[in-house]
Protein backbone atom coordinates (compact mmCIF):
# COMPACT_ATOMS: atom_id res chain seq x y z
CA UNK A 1 0.00 0.00 0.00
CA UNK A 2 0.77 3.77 -0.03
CA UNK A 3 3.86 4.79 2.44
CA UNK A 4 5.04 7.98 3.67
CA UNK A 5 8.25 10.08 3.77
CA UNK A 6 9.17 8.07 6.93
CA UNK A 7 9.04 5.00 4.69
CA UNK A 8 5.65 3.45 7.05
CA UNK A 9 2.72 2.30 5.61
CA UNK A 10 -0.30 4.87 5.82
CA UNK A 11 -3.13 2.85 5.89
CA UNK A 12 -3.14 1.00 9.77
CA UNK A 13 -6.84 -0.31 9.62
CA UNK A 14 -8.68 -1.83 6.81
CA UNK A 15 -12.53 -2.35 7.38
CA UNK A 16 -13.15 -4.83 4.34
CA UNK A 17 -17.21 -5.41 4.27
CA UNK A 18 -18.49 -7.54 1.37
CA UNK A 19 -20.74 -10.35 0.96
CA UNK A 20 -20.23 -14.10 1.60
CA UNK A 21 -17.69 -15.89 -0.51
CA UNK A 22 -15.97 -12.93 -1.93
CA UNK A 23 -12.25 -14.27 -0.80
CA UNK A 24 -12.04 -12.00 2.03
CA UNK A 25 -9.97 -14.86 3.89
CA UNK A 26 -8.08 -15.56 1.66
CA UNK A 27 -6.93 -11.95 1.06
CA UNK A 28 -6.42 -11.78 5.31
CA UNK A 29 -4.13 -14.73 5.29
CA UNK A 30 -2.13 -13.92 2.42
CA UNK A 31 -1.63 -10.33 4.52
CA UNK A 32 -1.22 -12.07 7.58
CA UNK A 33 1.69 -14.63 5.94
CA UNK A 34 3.17 -11.27 4.19
CA UNK A 35 3.13 -9.64 7.33
CA UNK A 36 5.18 -12.64 9.13
CA UNK A 37 7.49 -13.42 6.68
CA UNK A 38 8.29 -10.28 4.23
CA UNK A 39 6.79 -7.08 5.59
CA UNK A 40 10.21 -4.97 6.26
CA UNK A 41 10.76 -1.54 7.46
CA UNK A 42 14.34 0.62 7.14
CA UNK A 43 15.01 -2.91 5.30
CA UNK A 44 14.68 -5.02 8.28
CA UNK A 45 11.87 -7.93 8.96
CA UNK A 46 9.58 -6.88 12.42
CA UNK A 47 11.18 -8.29 15.49
CA UNK A 48 9.03 -10.02 17.40
CA UNK A 49 6.25 -10.21 14.73
CA UNK A 50 3.37 -11.51 16.55
CA UNK A 51 0.27 -11.72 13.50
CA UNK A 52 -3.29 -12.81 15.39
CA UNK A 53 -6.16 -14.47 13.35
CA UNK A 54 -8.85 -12.96 15.72
CA UNK A 55 -12.71 -13.87 15.54
CA UNK A 56 -15.50 -14.75 17.78
CA UNK A 57 -15.32 -18.25 19.04
CA UNK A 58 -12.77 -20.89 18.08
CA UNK A 59 -14.25 -22.37 14.99
CA UNK A 60 -13.96 -18.95 13.05
CA UNK A 61 -10.73 -18.46 14.55
CA UNK A 62 -9.52 -21.07 12.31
CA UNK A 63 -10.86 -19.50 8.90
CA UNK A 64 -8.37 -17.50 8.11
CA UNK A 65 -5.26 -19.20 9.94
CA UNK A 66 -6.24 -21.92 7.94
CA UNK A 67 -6.04 -20.51 4.82
CA UNK A 68 -2.71 -19.16 5.70
CA UNK A 69 -1.84 -22.62 6.78
CA UNK A 70 -2.78 -24.26 3.11
CA UNK A 71 -0.83 -21.27 1.64
CA UNK A 72 2.20 -22.26 3.78
CA UNK A 73 1.93 -25.91 2.80
CA UNK A 74 1.44 -25.56 -0.67
CA UNK A 75 4.37 -23.32 -1.27
CA UNK A 76 8.06 -25.07 -0.89
CA UNK A 77 9.30 -21.26 -0.67
CA UNK A 78 6.84 -20.38 2.64
CA UNK A 79 7.56 -23.66 3.98
CA UNK A 80 11.88 -23.23 3.99
CA UNK A 81 11.21 -19.85 6.10
CA UNK A 82 7.64 -20.83 8.15
CA UNK A 83 6.69 -23.92 10.31
CA UNK A 84 3.48 -24.65 10.97
CA UNK A 85 1.83 -26.69 14.20
CA UNK A 86 -1.39 -27.63 13.84
CA UNK A 87 -2.42 -28.71 16.60
CA UNK A 88 -2.08 -25.42 18.62
CA UNK A 89 -3.00 -22.86 14.80
CA UNK A 90 0.31 -21.79 15.36
CA UNK A 91 2.77 -20.89 12.33
CA UNK A 92 6.25 -19.65 13.33
CA UNK A 93 8.75 -17.67 11.70
CA UNK A 94 11.13 -17.88 14.83
CA UNK A 95 10.60 -18.26 18.16
CA UNK A 96 9.22 -14.62 18.92
CA UNK A 97 7.55 -14.18 15.65
CA UNK A 98 4.23 -15.90 15.38
CA UNK A 99 1.08 -16.34 13.68
CA UNK A 100 -1.84 -17.50 15.81
CA UNK A 101 -5.21 -18.18 15.42
CA UNK A 102 -7.51 -16.56 18.45
CA UNK A 103 -10.75 -16.98 19.62
CA UNK A 104 -11.81 -14.12 21.31
CA UNK A 105 -14.50 -15.31 23.31
CA UNK A 106 -12.34 -17.04 25.52
CA UNK A 107 -9.08 -15.70 25.42
CA UNK A 108 -6.91 -13.25 27.48
CA UNK A 109 -4.75 -10.17 25.56
CA UNK A 110 -2.24 -10.26 28.52
CA UNK A 111 1.10 -10.04 27.38
CA UNK A 112 0.30 -8.99 23.96
CA UNK A 113 2.33 -7.50 21.41
CA UNK A 114 0.44 -7.02 18.05
CA UNK A 115 2.00 -6.30 14.99
CA UNK A 116 -1.14 -7.31 12.98
CA UNK A 117 -4.39 -7.96 14.19
CA UNK A 118 -7.30 -9.18 11.79
CA UNK A 119 -10.31 -9.90 12.56
CA UNK A 120 -12.83 -11.88 11.16
CA UNK A 121 -16.66 -11.56 11.01
CA UNK A 122 -16.76 -8.48 13.43
CA UNK A 123 -20.55 -8.42 13.06
CA UNK A 124 -20.94 -11.09 15.57
CA UNK A 125 -18.73 -10.19 18.46
CA UNK A 126 -20.39 -10.41 21.78
CA UNK A 127 -19.40 -7.82 24.55
CA UNK A 128 -16.34 -10.09 25.90
CA UNK A 129 -14.64 -10.88 22.11
CA UNK A 130 -15.34 -6.84 21.28
CA UNK A 131 -13.27 -6.29 24.80
CA UNK A 132 -10.65 -8.68 23.05
CA UNK A 133 -10.76 -6.83 20.20
CA UNK A 134 -10.26 -3.51 21.60
CA UNK A 135 -7.48 -4.62 23.97
CA UNK A 136 -5.91 -6.54 20.87
CA UNK A 137 -5.74 -2.91 18.74
CA UNK A 138 -4.43 -1.32 21.72
CA UNK A 139 -1.72 -3.96 21.94
CA UNK A 140 -0.25 -2.22 18.32
CA UNK A 141 0.48 0.69 20.09
CA UNK A 142 4.23 0.06 20.47
CA UNK A 143 4.80 -0.88 16.99
CA UNK A 144 6.09 1.62 14.13
CA UNK A 145 3.59 0.28 11.50
CA UNK A 146 1.12 -1.51 12.96
CA UNK A 147 -1.98 -3.04 10.75
CA UNK A 148 -5.78 -3.91 11.97
CA UNK A 149 -7.51 -6.01 9.33
CA UNK A 150 -11.10 -5.96 9.82
CA UNK A 151 -13.30 -8.83 7.20
CA UNK A 152 -16.74 -8.46 7.75
CA UNK A 153 -20.37 -9.87 5.93
CA UNK A 154 -23.80 -7.82 6.93
CA UNK A 155 -24.85 -8.08 10.33
CA UNK A 156 -28.56 -7.32 11.49
CA UNK A 157 -27.19 -6.13 15.17
CA UNK A 158 -26.70 -2.46 14.91
CA UNK A 159 -25.88 -2.10 19.24
CA UNK A 160 -22.49 -4.19 19.21
CA UNK A 161 -18.98 -3.01 17.97
CA UNK A 162 -19.27 -4.41 14.31
CA UNK A 163 -22.03 -1.66 13.29
CA UNK A 164 -19.90 0.84 15.20
CA UNK A 165 -17.02 0.19 13.05
CA UNK A 166 -19.03 -0.12 9.76
CA UNK A 167 -20.98 3.01 10.80
CA UNK A 168 -17.12 4.43 11.17
CA UNK A 169 -16.10 3.09 8.20
CA UNK A 170 -19.11 4.57 6.22
CA UNK A 171 -18.21 8.14 7.42
CA UNK A 172 -14.58 7.74 6.07
CA UNK A 173 -15.90 6.46 2.66
CA UNK A 174 -17.94 9.44 2.21
CA UNK A 175 -15.59 11.61 3.57
CA UNK A 176 -17.67 12.84 6.51
CA UNK A 177 -14.76 11.66 8.88
CA UNK A 178 -11.54 12.09 7.68
CA UNK A 179 -9.09 9.84 9.09
CA UNK A 180 -5.98 9.10 6.35
CA UNK A 181 -4.93 6.04 8.13
CA UNK A 182 -7.96 3.59 7.54
CA UNK A 183 -9.11 2.71 4.11
CA UNK A 184 -12.67 1.34 3.99
CA UNK A 185 -13.81 -0.93 1.02
CA UNK A 186 -17.70 -1.44 1.27
CA UNK A 187 -19.41 -3.77 -0.95
CA UNK A 188 -23.21 -3.09 -0.74
CA UNK A 189 -26.06 -1.52 -2.73
CA UNK A 190 -28.16 1.52 -1.73
CA UNK A 191 -31.24 0.90 0.39
CA UNK A 192 -33.14 2.39 -2.66
CA UNK A 193 -31.60 0.37 -4.69
CA UNK A 194 -33.30 -2.56 -6.45
CA UNK A 195 -31.81 -5.86 -5.46
CA UNK A 196 -33.36 -8.03 -8.47
CA UNK A 197 -31.77 -5.88 -10.77
CA UNK A 198 -28.58 -7.14 -12.57
CA UNK A 199 -27.40 -4.23 -12.71
CA UNK A 200 -27.13 -3.48 -8.46
CA UNK A 201 -25.55 -6.82 -8.28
Amino acid sequence: GWIGPDGRRRFRTLFCFEPKKQGKSTIAAALGIYSLAADRLDGKLERGAEIYAAANDKEQAQQVFGEAMRMILASPTLRRRLKVFRGTKTILRDAASWFKALPCNDATTEGKNAYVVIVDEIHVFGRKASAVFNALRYSTIARRQPLTVIITTAGEETLGIGYEEYQYAKAVADGTKRDLSYLAVICEANKADDWTSEDVW
